[in-house]
């Protein structure tokens, strides 16, 4: 699985019997950002953004 836009690529990413997601965000401007989050983490990061309203 793996969803890209123009600065982004959430890519998942499955090692023996662990999931994780490797999310790597690319800007012009400052030094590109890649970390990784294992799966419980990342569906807890998910969770928390639908929580979030945009304009707040």
């Amino acid at each position: 699985m793996s969803e890209t836009t123009e600065k982004t690529r959430i890519q998942k990413v499955t090692e023996m019997e662990a999931v994780k997601y490797e999310i790597y965000i690319s800007r012009t401007d400052r030094t590109p950002v890649l970390f990784y989050l294992e799966e419980s983490d990342f569906l807890s990061l998910l969770d928390a953004m639908k929580e979030v309203k945009p304009n707040e």
